[in-house]
């Protein structure tokens, strides 16, 4: 069973969150364990033509070693990809472009 995979972003509008404005990163180990059905890692995402902007002024302490932002990926999954998103913050700095 996979969760966070295959999950399509669009025209959403996020700001003035504390930690992320949209955020794909690994499920933490202690809330995998509690179903072996789930896979912990983010996979196929398109994140696409988004506005996110004034996200991450205020990160919850918990979301570390990750800085808070307006996009952030913990890099962990594979293809996953962002395209046309209105953001000034992003981590990394480069994110990958969907196709």
């Amino acid at each position: 069973m996979e969760r966070g995979s295959r999950v399509r972003i669009l025209a959403l509008l996020a700001t003035g969150n504390d930690t992320a404005g949209i955020a794909v990163f690994q499920l933490p180990a202690g809330a995998a364990a509690l179903d072996p059905r789930i896979d912990p890692f983010p996979d196929r995402n398109e994140i696409r033509d988004n506005v996110s902007l004034s996200n991450g002024r205020h990160p919850d302490p918990k979301f570390a070693p990750l800085p808070g932002g307006d996009l952030i990926w913990d890099t962990s999954g594979t293809a996953n990809c962002w395209k046309r998103n209105l953001a000034r913050t992003t981590f990394p700095d480069r994110l990958p472009s969907c196709r």
